[in-house]
């Protein structure tokens, strides 16, 4: 009896068919990868000035920039402040989101000398 059943079964094997039995796993379904990121674009020079005249008019002063230099992902900018005020501030600002890592004022009123640092850091220590 049992080579009636693999002589049955024989046709089968030669000619290659299979089957499938149902209560399977599903096949796997594409699924395209997400997209990538957005990619942060770095600052340009305009916008670096920007941040930088818009910090020094925060603090009350008008200036012009006198020196702005790119090394690396940060800006190096030394900013001179209008007359009838006299004084520098040099700041730091991050080339990729515009925070400022670190600014020192050297301001010099017509009567007294003002020093003032500022490192990016909101909390008072």
């Amino acid at each position: 009896m049992t080579t009636i059943k693999t002589a049955s079964l024989l046709p089968l094997l030669i000619t290659g068919c299979t089957a499938q039995f149902a209560g399977g796993p599903p096949p796997p379904v594409y699924q395209p990868a997400p997209p990538p990121p957005e990619a942060t674009r770095p600052l340009n020079r305009q916008e670096v000035e920007g941040i930088a005249i818009n910090y020094a008019a925060s603090r009350g002063y008008q200036c012009r920039v006198k020196e702005i230099e790119r090394e690396g992902y940060q800006w190096q900018v030394q900013l001179a402040v209008a007359p009838p005020i006299k004084g520098e501030i040099e700041m730091k600002i991050d080339g990729l989101s515009g925070e400022i890592v670190k600014a020192h004022e050297e301001i010099k009123h017509r009567e007294h000398h003002r020093h003032r640092e500022h490192d990016g850091d909101d909390d008072e220590d």
